[in-house]
């Protein structure tokens, strides 16, 4: 019985410490204002391609709401790795909008995982999107950034290979 109990208990610690490395959060968003995550830029209508490098691509979407809930957003950014949607960015400032969005994001996603430092943030690790809150005192502005983690780990890994192999012209 004893030789049963330590694999036993191996293997609920091992399930344990994996699923709160990508711990859910309540009402993971499948997309953003109707664009699903992994969509490729080719077949989607009404974007504008306001910056490109590599096989990064920033767009906007030419009628976007500069709104989320009741705070007022500089911009929406949605970003594209290998014309793939992996990541939004709404960008704000004023720290009234630091207040609303936090609120709305807790109402909706539940208390996010706080981190300071010279900035405030929180975290929501999800299994598919995360989602991250920052306000940076100095800029007085911050972003809530929704992203993709299949795309984003991919583009993490092709360039940490290129980052390790160096540039052929070095």
């Amino acid at each position: 019985m004893k030789k049963l109990a330590i694999p036993i208990l191996a293997l609920i610690l091992g399930l344990t410490s994996a699923a709160l490395v990508h711990a859910e959060y309540p009402n993971e968003p499948a997309s953003f204002r109707g664009v699903a995550w992994g969509a490729n830029l080719k077949d989607l209508k009404g974007f504008k391609v306001v910056q490109e490098s590599g096989d990064f691509i920033v767009a906007q979407k030419t009628d976007d709401d500069l709104k989320f809930g009741q705070a007022v957003l500089d911009s929406v950014q949605y970003l594209f790795y290998r014309n793939r949607m992996y990541r939004v960015n709404l960008k704000y400032s004023e720290l009234w909008n630091y207040d609303r969005l936090k609120e709305r994001l807790f109402r909706v996603f539940g208390k996010g995982k706080e981190k300071t430092d010279d900035h405030r943030r929180f975290d929501w690790t999800g299994r598919d999107v995360d989602v991250i809150l920052t306000w940076e005192v100095f800029a007085r502005g911050g972003t809530v950034s929704f992203v993709y983690r299949a795309v984003d780990q991919e583009w993490k890994e092709v360039e940490g290979v290129l980052a390790k192999e160096g540039s052929p012209d070095f």
